[in-house]
């Protein structure tokens, strides 16, 4: 979603962020997942600002989010818009070759593409199978944490399936995530009917560099995998990987209990996993953090609100859909009767 201020409101807000963090606009933008040039268009207040970068930077920077006009849909332009520049497309060019004719025309294409594929890369055009193997990074280890957690590899094939109704933007995330590790923008699919979204990237050597960073190819409940080693000896690598964890696999919750008279909500978080080594791996970065947790079975429980706190300001998970939940917990009496 996108949301709508009050063009001064919006320039002030983002002037507040670059104050209080004393960051570069490109810096800022790589955090909440943009190009510094489209957020200096956020900051100047030429376009209007993703809701979940917005909520971002208040909540991390401590800046309070002014007055909300209204929301709109990410697309919401291309909706409004779209019918009307095609109908005069129509006008002016007449109705598309037929259905025989382009997909004829795409298999010409995509001939050509696998003859010349250098010259084509020249000339900007995507070419299947041409990836960027990245230098080892947070980033990259971020997204090995995404891709163990609700993610899965084939022999040509990366998916990682994300809620339909929770992670839309989580979903979109990643995507660019993925642009800008290997250069190569992944299909995003929705599956409303199955309750899912999938982020997928295709392509043989696409896999091959992911098994070379340690990844394995297949069910990794079966082959019981873990955080590779090359994360886990670097802090920072470690702490993005289980950021990338949490973020897919992770979750918060609230239980109720009685104190004396007095009912009252308490808020925790959540880490599931059928692959033990996973599980150890997660718990122990908590333990090194002096996290304190439980372990019962497939999952990793932190309860303690503190702890919680602690959590969010370490990981700093990236799903906003995690951060939604505490906000709201955080403004809400934990007090019920």
């Amino acid at each position: 979603m996108r949301l709508v201020f009050e063009r001064n409101d919006q320039i002030d807000f983002f002037r507040q962020v670059k104050e209080k963090s004393g960051l570069r606009r490109s810096v800022l933008g790589k955090l909440v997942g943009v190009v510094g040039r489209s957020y200096s268009d956020w900051a100047n207040g030429r376009i209007i600002p993703k809701e979940i970068g917005v909520r971002f930077l208040s909540l991390k920077f401590g800046v309070p989010i002014p007055k909300i006009i209204e929301t709109r849909e990410e697309w919401w332009s291309g909706r409004v818009n779209g019918r009307r520049a095609a109908l005069i497309g129509y006008e002016k060019f007449g109705v598309p070759g037929s259905l025989e004719s382009r997909k004829r025309g795409g298999v010409i294409s995509q001939q050509r593409r696998r003859e010349r594929p250098e010259y084509y890369r020249n000339l900007g055009c995507l070419v299947a199978n041409s990836y960027r193997s990245p230098k080892k990074s947070s980033e990259l280890a971020e997204f090995v944490g995404i891709v163990l957690g609700d993610g899965g590899l084939t022999k040509d094939q990366c998916q990682i399936t994300l809620s339909y109704e929770d992670d839309r933007d989580y979903a979109i995330y990643v995507g660019n995530l993925v642009d800008r590790l290997f250069k190569v923008k992944p299909g995003i699919f929705e599956y409303p009917k199955y309750g899912c979204r999938r982020v997928i990237i295709s392509g043989v050597n696409f896999v091959k560099i992911m098994t070379e960073f340690g990844l394995k190819i297949g069910n990794k409940v079966i082959n019981q995998i873990g955080i590779p080693n090359w994360v886990r000896d670097n802090r920072r690598y470690y702490c993005s990987c289980v950021r990338g964890l949490f973020d897919t696999d992770g979750g918060t919750f609230t239980h109720e209990h009685w104190v004396g008279k007095y009912k009252y909500r308490h808020f925790g978080l959540t880490f599931t996993s059928a692959s033990k080594p996973l599980l150890d791996n997660f718990r122990f970065y908590l333990d090194s953090e002096k996290i304190k947790n439980s372990i019962g079975g497939k999952n990793i429980f932190i309860y303690d609100i503190s702890c919680v706190k602690q959590f969010f300001k370490v990981v700093q998970p990236n799903n906003f859909k995690h951060i939604r939940r505490l906000e709201k917990h955080l403004s809400s009496p934990t007090r019920l009767v």
